[in-house]
């Protein structure tokens, strides 16, 4: 089976990087392959620390 890499966010500022199965892409989608991706730290600010 192939995987891709993607990013998870679950919770109180935590980032993740997992495993995840490529998905096939449905009729009338497209698949795209990225080669790189970002986030700014400063960006994280916006995502809510859970009580």
């Amino acid at each position: 089976m192939d995987t891709m890499q993607g990013v998870v966010f679950p919770g109180n500022k935590q980032v993740q990087i997992r495993e995840f199965a490529i998905p096939s892409p449905e009729p009338n989608e497209v698949l795209i392959q990225m080669k790189a991706s970002a986030i700014c730290r400063s960006d994280m600010s916006l995502y809510p620390v859970l009580p």
